[in-house]
């Protein structure tokens, strides 16, 4: 964090969840997160530590994540799925960019997203917000 601060960054960025559905924050959804392994005794929240880093340095913060999940087994339950999110984009205060894909495998289950839904939760903590 400090050589981004260093370099004049102003906003970085983690992958939240990637398509492999490993979650960096303690999830209350699953249990395919930072909670079950023994970083920090199961205890710990890369999200949480990483926001708090940014903060601390005047950086804004931006997450990553994958629509698509590899491993969740509601991944094609179009409203469990979607509500998944909430959790993650209420729990860590503003977030100055959040960035989506619809990327998906031909051979994954058949799913919806609910953009629409993650946008209106998105939009009144996010500055910025791409849609590819």
């Amino acid at each position: 964090m400090d050589a981004a601060q260093s370099a004049g960054a102003q906003l970085v960025i983690l992958t939240v969840k990637h398509h492999d559905g490993f979650c960096l924050w303690p999830s209350a959804y699953t249990n395919f997160s930072v909670a079950s392994s023994s970083w920090r005794g199961g205890k710990g929240d890369v999200v949480a530590e990483f926001v708090a880093a940014a903060r601390e340095r005047g950086l804004d913060v931006g997450f990553y994540l994958s629509p698509w999940d590899l491993h969740e087994s509601c991944y094609g339950d179009t409203l469990l799925y979607n509500e998944f999110y909430r959790e993650l984009l209420t729990g860590y205060g503003p977030i100055s960019e959040v960035w989506l894909d619809g990327a998906k495998s031909p051979t994954a289950v058949n799913m919806s997203y609910d953009f629409e839904l993650w946008f209106d939760t998105i939009h009144p903590r996010c500055k910025h917000l791409f849609r590819c």
